[in-house]
């Protein structure tokens, strides 16, 4: 059972190697964590580890003011000689005494004084966030995390037997994960981002959550929504008073400006939404922020595996500047997946700002965040010279460790030790399936289970698939090859049905891949299969509702995609196919015996005889161009991954023709496309829409699976996480055209913005969610759908249901119905 778990990579060069180190203390010499330690009125910093230990790297020898910053301590300022590397200095911190009284701030007659600053900064705060608009700036993150409870079993089984990789005594007093990163990154706002890898180094697995760079840790209170993959409200945003209560704790000064900090408590309105619970230190006159501690539950923000994220910045005074700068970040969090309690810890550091004037003009692109070459490969020595937060015994042992078991693992009797486990053979896995691994090779060998491809229709009554495969992979360029057969047995039919595959995967830059299919299959209506196995499988044997309907194909097809440039995707596809009718071996349910089966022809349900269309064959062409306008990509060393810009619809294009039929009426064309939109409104919720419109020429006599058929629903169950291509109670096959069609799909999911702020209901943390969806096509009326539902539905940090009320329209007449969504079925067929 592999542990999910939540890291990061984060980055940083620096390039000097001297060093004052330290320790930072209490006055009775208990060592303060995590204390921001900054050269004055530089952008050179560092923090002190969890044993208030740290590492500072300086230009060269020379006199050096240090400013030791820690919230609830007395700033500390040093003046330090540096005549020699390294250069040791330990110091000692005293607490904060407040200095608040009443007249400390004058506010207008009847305001708030927390409220009062607080809407100063707001007021004040786009002109704060854009004292420095263009810079470039080192960064570096470090992130760990542990392990800090489990069980010796799961499910009566030894955690051990679940996954042979899993020592669980190793877990004891070691990081599951260690990750380290240096980076440049360049900035210009609001819009210009640009960062280079320069080293990372991992211990352990990045199997989970993260963090992922300087981008992606932005977390940044100047704006509205100050981190948005949480939606998180600032308390500095004008709409801030309707989800904070704000209240003055204190003031103080700080010993390096002399200028007075005002510490207000800011406190969620309502405990469901993505808000802060903590504090804001606000400077008295210009209004910036100088500091951020609070906390955020995992359940605020929809990562319910998280129980609680603790968030401080440090902002430090750069005088050249008149402007104060965040400089350190630090997340903390804990929480649990499945039986595993852990906690993790991140520090993030801003080094050597400087502000560019102009950038030359090819600096930023679409090309948001690269590696350079052997950045994940950097010397021992390299890492002990450079990292700025010195690492603790644990990560050190840890460290080395790993280090040793990575040499270890690429030996050949390591891992065919390990291959010697997992190929361990049973009974069960004739049922459940089987791998048979070479990982020194890179190779594997595997049998389908019977288990999983366990299915009933009308047509084959039950019937199961199974086949074999062979997958070769390349681990450097993580590309593959893979071979196999399948063979399809229905029961009621009595017969056999034989195909095979071939699948490569050339690279992971463009993408390009080769698919070449063939052999006899049982194929729906549709060639996207717009009713899912599994839902036909249900309600044919629990039911008696025999939705899909199928026909026999003999086929050859090969498929060819890739990238062509940075968001333009091609794909081009042609099939040789012999089609002939199937008819229902199968009366009625085996569990519901009352209840005949409709025919297996979708046009005329009641006709057992005529199958709907003339046996072929037909030869297909398809060609696919997808657009993905103003693409961002990360390049990594061997492979580009793409980020589809939300301020943009996706554009695919589509031609289709069918030729060389046995019948020449069968032979026809299609020519369509489509718009898919998905964006973020900030606290107001997800906007996503879907428009698909297309036209056939020469297709008024085709047989009906080349028709243009549209995803309905018969039942009460949704088996996708959005309705954006779905249809919620329209019948199966009831509008498929062969004319003209245009399809509208558009979905509002609130995301709390509403629910949150009803009493009672906000405790349940459900979505509301409006939908509306249109189909028109030439030989129907138009037809309506409306929707109300609530998303988030189930219990504690399981939560995988959405429930919908839906009403339709079409000629006068009206349906309505409760459909009911389960998300983990959308990866299903």
């Amino acid at each position: 059972m592999k542990i999910l778990v939540l890291i990061v990579l984060f980055f940083f060069p620096y390039l000097s190697h001297a060093q004052i180190t330290g320790k930072v203390t209490t006055k009775d010499g208990t060592p303060i964590s995590y204390v921001n330690v900054s050269v004055e009125n530089t952008f050179l910093s560092t923090i002190a580890n969890e044993n208030g230990l740290f590492d500072l790297d300086v230009p060269k020898k020379g006199k050096y003011q240090l400013v030791f910053q820690q919230l609830g301590y007395k700033t500390l300022i040093k003046k330090v000689t540096a005549d020699k590397f390294p250069f040791e200095i330990n110091v000692s911190m005293e607490e904060e005494a407040s200095v608040l009284d009443e007249m400390l701030i004058e506010t207008p007659k009847g305001k708030d004084k927390a409220t009062w600053i607080i809407k100063k900064a707001s007021e004040h705060r786009k002109k704060n966030d854009a004292r420095i608009k263009k810079y470039t700036s080192d960064f570096y993150s470090k992130g760990s995390i542990q392990v800090i409870d489990y069980p010796k079993k799961f499910l009566g089984y030894n955690i051990e037997e679940l996954d042979p990789n899993l020592k669980i005594d190793s877990l004891k007093n070691k990081f599951i994960y260690l990750s380290e990163t240096f980076s440049k990154i360049a900035v210009e706002k609001p819009n210009h981002y640009k960062e280079e890898i320069k080293a990372s180094k991992i211990s352990g697995n990045d199997n989970g959550f993260s963090f992922n760079s300087g981008l992606s840790a932005n977390f940044d209170f100047y704006q509205n929504i100050a981190y948005y993959s949480w939606k998180l409200v600032s308390p500095l945003a004008p709409i801030a008073p309707s989800y904070y209560n704000f209240k003055l704790m204190e003031a103080f000064t700080d010993d390096q400006t002399e200028q007075l900090i005002y510490k207000i408590e800011v406190k969620p309105k309502r405990t469901s939404e993505p808000v802060l619970d903590g504090y804001i230190y606000i400077v008295d006159g210009s209004w910036e922020i100088y500091a951020i501690d609070a906390t955020v539950k995992g359940k605020q923000v929809e990562v319910p595996q998280i129980d609680d994220f603790f968030i401080r910045q440090t902002f430090s005074y750069i005088k050249d500047h008149n402007a104060w700068i965040k400089n350190s970040q630090i997340i903390d969090f804990n929480g649990k997946i499945l039986v595993f309690k852990f906690k993790g810890n991140f520090n993030y550091i801003y080094n050597n700002l400087e502000e560019i004037p102009s950038f030359p003009a090819k600096t930023f692109s679409n090309e948001i965040i690269t590696f350079q070459p052997g950045s994940n490969n950097r010397s021992k020595e390299f890492w002990q010279e450079n990292r700025p937060i010195p690492l603790t015994n644990l990560e050190y042992r840890d460290y080395n460790e790993n280090d040793k078991k990575l040499a270890e693992s690429s030996t050949r009797a390591y891992q065919d030790s390990l291959d010697k486990v997992h190929n361990k053979f049973n009974l069960f896995k004739l049922v459940q399936g089987y791998k048979y691994r070479n990982s020194y090779n890179n190779r594997t060998y595997k049998y389908n289970g019977l288990l999983s491809t366990f299915a009933f229709n009308a047509v084959q009554g039950f019937n199961v698939t199974t086949g074999l495969s062979y997958l070769k992979e390349n681990p450097t360029k993580k590309t593959f090859y893979e071979v196999g057969g399948l063979i399809n047995y229905g029961i009621a039919e009595n017969k056999p049905r034989f195909s095979g595959f071939y699948s490569q995967l050339f690279d992971r830059v463009y993408y390009s891949k080769l698919d070449i299919t063939g052999g006899s299959t049982v194929h729906q209506f549709g060639e996207d299969y717009p009713i899912k196995k599994i839902i036909n499988s249900i309600s044919s044997s629990w039911f008696g509702k025999n939705y899909a309907k199928f026909y026999h194909k003999d086929y050859i097809r090969v498929q060819y995609e890739q990238e062509v440039y940075n968001g333009i995707f091609t794909k081009a596809d042609i099939e040789y196919a012999n089609r002939t009718p199937l008819f229902n071996q199968v009366k009625n349910s085996p569990f519901v015996k009352n209840k005949s089966f409709s025919s297996n022809n979708p046009v005329d349900p009641d006709n057992f005889t005529d199958a709907g269309f003339i046996e072929n064959h037909i030869v297909k062409l398809k060609l696919n161009a997808t657009i993905s306008f103003d693409q961002k990509y990360i390049m990594y060393p061997y492979k580009k991954e793409n980020y589809k810009n939300t301020k943009y619809p996706l554009l695919n294009l589509n031609y289709e023709k069918g030729f060389a039929s046995s019948e020449k009426s069968y032979n026809y064309e299609l020519l369509g496309a489509s718009l898919k939109y998905n964006t973020s409104l900030g606290y107001i919720g997800n906007f996503g829409g879907f428009i698909n419109g297309g036209f056939f020429i020469n297709a008024s006599n085709i047989a009906f699976m080349d028709y243009k058929h549209f995803y309905g629903n018969e039942t009460f169950v949704g088996t996708t996480k959005d309705y954006l291509q779905n249809f919620n109670l329209l019948p199966y096959y009831s509008h498929s055209t062969n004319n003209t069609f245009l399809e509208s799909h558009f979905e509002h999911n609130f995301k709390g913005f509403i629910l949150n702020k009803v009493p009672l209901i906000n405790k349940f943390q459900w979505n509301l969610v409006l939908g509306f969806h249109s189909l028109q096509t030439k030989s129907y009326s138009t037809y309506y759908e409306y929707s109300i539902g609530l998303e988030n539905f189930g219990f504690g940090k399981f939560r995988p249901f959405r429930i919908d009320y839906v009403r339709s329209y079409e000629s006068g007449v009206s349906r309505d119905g409760i459909v009911i969504g389960i998300k983990f079925l959308d990866g299903m067929l």
